[in-house]
């Protein structure tokens, strides 16, 4: 009777043994999911307008300006010292603008442009009385400058179109409209900085 449970048990023992050798093993665990790629940070686009003073000269003879930048705001003030002095004071005028401005281009230097109203005041001598007329007018423009971040600045002004009124376009009789318009681009021709250079605070 033993010895027949004995067998029985051993038989038992041996089923059992080959059964866990035919389980499979068990699967591998999960692969942890990948950490998605960071983000590049985005570029800081600088579009900020400065505050600034400048001081400049003109390739006009003798030409001197200084203008002005806060925000969108920009305004200048030219005059030249050369014409009136090679032309003994019969000659001579000084211009003033104020306008718009924004950025073409961003970053430490970049382009602006400028849409400006432009206000010319002029003098020229009359000979037939000996005495100067004074003219002045109104008249649009455009400008562009590019601003270094060392404080150069490098500037292009244009007239658009304008007109004058004064003594001489009174005394133009039936020319009176082209003296009008002629005596503006004079005008800013001597005194607006076409082409200037300088520095800004």
């Amino acid at each position: 009777m033993k010895s027949a449970l004995l067998t029985a048990v051993t038989l038992l023992a041996v089923s059992f043994d080959a059964y866990a050798d035919e389980t499979p093993p068990p699967p591998p665990p999960p692969a942890a999911a990948a950490e998605p790629a960071p983000t590049p940070p985005a570029a800081v686009v600088d579009d900020a307008l400065p505050t600034t003073i400048g001081i400049h000269v003109g390739l006009n003879l003798g030409l001197f300006s200084v203008d002005a930048q806060a925000g969108h705001f920009y305004g200048f003030i030219a005059g030249n010292a050369g014409i009136p002095l090679v032309s003994n004071g019969n000659l001579g005028s000084v211009v003033a603008g104020v306008g718009y401005t924004f950025a073409l281009t961003q970053g430490e230097s970049r382009w602006m442009m400028d849409v400006l109203g432009i206000v010319p005041v002029g003098w020229m001598q009359n000979f037939s009385t000996n005495g100067r007329d004074i003219y002045g007018g109104a008249g649009v423009g455009v400008g562009f400058r590019y601003l270094h971040r060392s404080g150069f600045t490098l500037g292009f002004k244009v007239p658009v179109f304008g007109f004058t009124l004064g003594t001489p376009v009174a005394n133009a009789g039936g020319s009176a409209g082209a003296t009008s318009v002629g005596l503006f681009y004079l005008a800013n021709a001597i005194s607006l900085p076409v082409v200037s250079f300088g520095f800004r605070f």
